[in-house]
Order: C-alpha cells, then sequence, then structure tokens
C-alpha cells in the first residue's frame, strides 16, 4: 500500500502543470537543504569541543541538555505556522477504494519522514558522535565516563520527543482547544518558574541526564512517543470526512467595514480589499507575522562585535528591519488576487491604481516598521541612521523594483493554505531570486561606493537619496511599470486559470 501512495505522489508530481519549473525548484531546494545540513552538521560536530574549551569543569552534553526545552519550544512555535496538516490529499484519496485507516496510516507516515523531523540527524547525531569520541572531562551527573549506549538513547530520546512535536501539532492545527491547553500549562510554568517555585527548564535538562547515565527511562518517553500517535490516529479518523473536520468551517466575517478608506475613491477600494485578505486568509497572515520578525533581524547583526567593522554587512542587515512586509508581500504580487484575478481584470480600473494600491499598503508597513524601529537607538546613532536610510530606499526605490518581480511572477497562490517550508512551491518564479540582487544588492553597492571615495556617513546619506530619487520620479516610474503590467496581462491571466 506504502508502494501505491508513492506511485500516486509522483504521478500527482510529475502531471502538474510547469513539472519542469516545479522540478527545478525541488532540485535547488534540495541543494538549499544539503548544504544547510552539511553546516548543520560540522557546527554540531565542534560545538563539543567549545564547550569543553569554554566550561572546562562541566560535561558539554549537561550544558546543552539544560537549553533543549528553549529549541522544542521554538521548533513548536515554526511548526504551528508553517506546518499544515495535508488535507487537501486526504480529501483526494477518499473519494479512491482505499479504507480511511490506510490513508490516515500513510499522512502520519509521510508527517514522520517530513524534513521538520529530521533536526536531530543534523543538529543532535553529530554532537553525540564526537562526545563519544572525543574524551574531556567528567560533570557534576556522573559522567564517570563516554557510554555509547548512554549517548545513543540520548539521541533516541530527541527523535522520539521531535516526534511526538509533530503529532502534537497535527492535534493543534485541527483543534484549538489543544493549543489554548498548551497556552494555559506554558503560562503556569513561566509563573512557577519566576518565582521560583519550580524550574521546568532544569527538571527537563535534568531528565536527559538521567536518560544517558540509564537509558531504561528511555521506555517512559517511548510510551507517551505511542500514546501520542495512538491519540492523533484515534483523531484523525473521527473527523476524516469530507463534510466535518477536513471541510472549511465558517468563519465569522472581519474587515467587512474599513469606512475610512472610502474617501480615497477607488484607490481605497483596492487597499480596503487588501487589508480583508491579509486578515481573512492563513496565507497572508503567516506573511504579516513573517515581516513582523524581520524587525529583529538587526540583533543577529547589530550585537555581536565581529560584524561591528562591516559597514556593508549592517547596512544589509539594515535594509530587513524595514522591508521585511515589502519583501514577503511584496514578492507576491499579483499572486495575492491569482483566484479572482479574471474578475479584477474586467472590473473599470486603471492598472496605475491597482499597483499604486499595493505600493501604498508597503509604504503604510515600512514607515510603522520604521517607527517600530525605534529601539534600535540603543545601539548608536550610526546604527539607526543606516536603518533610516534603509528605510527611505525601501520606499523609494526598494518598492518599484519589488512590485515590477511580482507583476513578472505569474504562479498562483492559494490564500486560505498555510506554506510548508520546503514543500510548497506556490508562487515561486526565478524572477524573484533575479530581483533579490538590486533590491538588496544595490543599496549595499551604493553605500560601499559612498564609504570608499568619501566616508562612511556619506556611503548612508547617498542610500537614502536614491531612495528620495525614487520617491520624486514616483508618476516616471509607476507608468512605466504599468507598461509593463499590460503587456503581460494575457499571460498572466492564461496561467492563473492552467494552474489554479
Amino acid at each position: 500500500m506504502t508502494g501505491k501512495f508513492l506511485e500516486l505522489k509522483w504521478k500527482q508530481f510529475s502531471r502538474a502543470p510547469q513539472f519542469g519549473a516545479k522540478l527545478a525548484v525541488k532540485v535547488l531546494i534540495g541543494f538549499f537543504i544539503t548544504y544547510f545540513s552539511l553546516a548543520a552538521i560540522f557546527f554540531s560536530g565542534i560545538s563539543v569541543f567549545l564547550l569543553e574549551k569554554e566550561f572546562p569543569d562541566q560535561s558539554p552534553l549537561s550544558i546543552v541538555n539544560s537549553y533543549l526545552l528553549y529549541y522544542f519550544i521554538f521548533a513548536f512555535i515554526v511548526r504551528y505556522f508553517f506546518q499544515a496538516l495535508p488535507t487537501n490529499e486526504i480529501q483526494q484519496l477518499l473519494i479512491t477504494p482505499i479504507t480511511k485507516k490506510y490513508i490516515i496510516l500513510n499522512t502520519i507516515l509521510k508527517s514522520t519522514f517530513s524534513i521538520y523531523n529530521s533536526s536531530p540527524i543534523f543538529y543532535f547525531l553529530p554532537f553525540a558522535i564526537v562526545f563519544i569520541f572525543s574524551g574531556g572531562p567528567g560533570d557534576e551527573v556522573e559522567f564517570s565516563r563516554r557510554s555509547i549506549l548512554g549517548i545513543f538513547s540520548w539521541w533516541v530520546c530527541l527523535q522520539m520527543i521531535t516526534w511526538m512535536l509533530n503529532n502534537l501539532v497535527f492535534l493543534v492545527n485541527k483543534n484549538s482547544s489543544i493549543l489554548k491547553t498548551i497556552i494555559g500549562v506554558v503560562f503556569f510554568l513561566y509563573a512557577f518558574q519566576k518565582f521560583n517555585y519550580f524550574d521546568i527548564f532544569t527538571f527537563f535538562g535534568f531528565g536527559l541526564d538521567k536518560i544517558y547515565s540509564n537509558p531504561i527511562y528511555l521506555f517512559i518517553v517511548f510510551f507517551s512517543l505511542a500514546a501520542s500517535y495512538f491519540l492523533l490516529f484515534k483523531f484523525l479518523i473521527k473527523e476524516c470526512y469530507l463534510d466535518k473536520g477536513l471541510s472549511k468551517g465558517k468563519e465569522k466575517i472581519i474587515g467587512e467595514k474599513l469606512t475610512f478608506l472610502n474617501r480615497f475613491g477607488k484607490l481605497g477600494s483596492l487597499i480596503k480589499n487588501d487589508i480583508r485578505l491579509i486578515i481573512r486568509n492563513a496565507r497572508a497572515k503567516q506573511v504579516v507575522l513573517m515581516s513582523f520578525l524581520f524587525l529583529f533581524y538587526g540583533v543577529i547583526f547589530f550585537t555581536p562585535d565581529l560584524y561591528k567593522e562591516s559597514g556593508a554587512l549592517l547596512m544589509f542587515a539594515s535594509l530587513f528591519i524595514t522591508g521585511g512586509f515589502m519583501m514577503t508581500f511584496g514578492q507576491y504580487i499579483p499572486s495575492w488576487d491569482s483566484e479572482y484575478y479574471p474578475l479584477l481584470m474586467v472590473q473599470n480600473l486603471s492598472y496605475k491604481k491597482y499597483l499604486e494600491s499595493k505600493l501604498v499598503l508597503m509604504i503604510a508597513a515600512t514607515v510603522i516598521a520604521t517607527i517600530l524601529s525605534l529601539p534600535y537607538l540603543y545601539y548608536g546613532l550610526k546604527i539607526y541612521s543606516m536603518i533610516i536610510a534603509g528605510a527611505f530606499f525601501n520606499l523609494g526605490l526598494g518598492g518599484y523594483i519589488t512590485i515590477i518581480s511580482g507583476v513578472l511572477n505569474k504562479s498562483p497562490l492559494k490564500l486560505n493554505v498555510k506554506a510548508k517550508a520546503f514543500e510548497n512551491t506556490q508562487a515561486f518564479s526565478i524572477t524573484q531570486f533575479l530581483f533579490v540582487l538590486p533590491k538588496m544588492g544595490l543599496p549595499v553597492l551604493i553605500y560601499w561606493v559612498g564609504q570608499f571615495l568619501f566616508t562612511e556617513e556619506i556611503g548612508i546619506l547617498l542610500v537614502g537619496l536614491f531612495g528620495v530619487l525614487g520617491i520624486t520620479l514616483h508618476s516616471l516610474i509607476i507608468s512605466q511599470i504599468e507598461k509593463v503590467f499590460k503587456k503581460h496581462k494575457y499571460k498572466t491571466l492564461e496561467a492563473y486559470q492552467t494552474n489554479n
């Protein structure tokens, strides 16, 4: 039966529209996965020596165990927003002469061996192997010798916890009450730790230490994993009906007013339409969340002393802080409207108004991000001046580059489906990658030239001035983009109808 499911999956992939483009995407994604996997293996291995050097009186394993709960909490959050239950595939299989039991087992098996569950292989297995053969000190939890059975049990424990997270995310995605329960438990545990009643992080690390020193405790984790699979199977069997758990529920209509935008005429109506799209659809809300996370991008580069002397790298980071929404939302223009694009194109509106509505939305998001970036003043005026210069560039030339890259994107996008990292190729286009160069590379190049010929302050000023120039030439630039839009109108309509 597993072979039959694999055959059906291959036929679905090979017979899909734009098979060549999708295959190229898979190859490209495979390259990135291989690269980051090798990097993870390398850094996981050398981390043993780094920890032994930094903490000579403690075991590297014990130190890692004390922080692993943070990793699993972060992994759960990432999975919740990016990993979606493949209900569409289940719905397609329900009309075939395959029993529900096998359909559910195939879904669970497929999720078990997804890329999300490979982190123990790339992150923790190299650490475990190097830990065994590195020698090194003992520690306070009686690591008197390097136990191969103990470290293997430790690694298996992490893999089983990862699978339990996978099952939990499936349940949470289809049952909000479970999510509320988890949030409540986390809140109480945090309160207990805050008032020094109970430290869940220390307890979790101690439990992993015990599994290393006495692998018999691994059976507790094993039975917990088996229980999670049983609960997931029973839940999916119960909900596996086209008119029940897998169907789209009725949702309350929100964002129907927004009357303050009526004063802007047709432009306001288009902006109102995009705001409703963001409020009501899973994929759009996911993009907004990602753009918010870009606000914290600068912490990675501004905090370490290693990057403080690299002005070009700091300028690169500054662009992301205020341009997160522009880069995530803007690159999918006009794919956001692909489900009703033909209807939109027969309305009495100009292409220029359509493009300007998208631009206004990105400008508003950039201005909000700039205001929210005020805490970066902590790193000094030079850093914040880079952020302001990057904001002006995003308001000017960056917005136009983003729109023109979106116009050339002819892949549709399903609004109410969460993106699945490494699996979802919707709205992918090679033009997105090509336009990243001027969008991110041009301001860095302008800064570098100004710094090289004059001073660092001049380089920052030039980046901002180029953005101001783009704002000044708005009418000319948007007219040229409108011509490109008209040229590709019918090809875009054909592509959306074919792929939808």
